[in-house]
């Protein structure tokens, strides 16, 4: 599947490049000049829409930064190599390891009564 981004502008939805290696790179390499993963993704964007109407004055100028800010995450998580079916296996994770955690913390709290129980004495025979 190829991952793109979708940007409006004048009322059409324009559709950019597939995310390739070249994006990787531009991303990679402004992350090593200092720049960091957002100004990466962001020229990583400009070049993903060259040769479509969407030109870098127009992102820079006419696109709305939070429609930017949307098109930039998902590129960094194209980056990442992180897609919403991952995201998804990881919330489900996270939930499932909160739950281990507080099973095993309750079972901490058992043997950690029944060990106060039978050291105080009041343990039953």
């Amino acid at each position: 599947m190829q991952k793109t981004i979708v940007l409006e502008h004048n009322g059409n939805q324009v559709v950019s490049q597939p995310f390739k290696f070249i994006h990787a790179c531009l991303i990679d390499d402004e992350r090593y000049k200092g720049g960091g993963l957002a100004t990466g993704a962001r020229n990583a964007l400009v070049k993903m829409f060259e040769g479509t109407v969407i030109t870098e004055e127009i992102i820079e100028e006419e696109i709305e930064i939070k429609v930017l800010r949307n098109a930039n995450d998902k590129i960094i998580n194209m980056f990442l190599g992180i897609d919403e079916e991952v995201k998804t296996h990881q919330a489900h994770n996270r939930k499932r390891n909160k739950r281990q955690w507080a099973i095993k913390r309750s079972i901490q709290e058992l043997h950690e009564d029944a060990d106060y129980a039978i050291r105080s004495g009041q343990a039953g025979p």
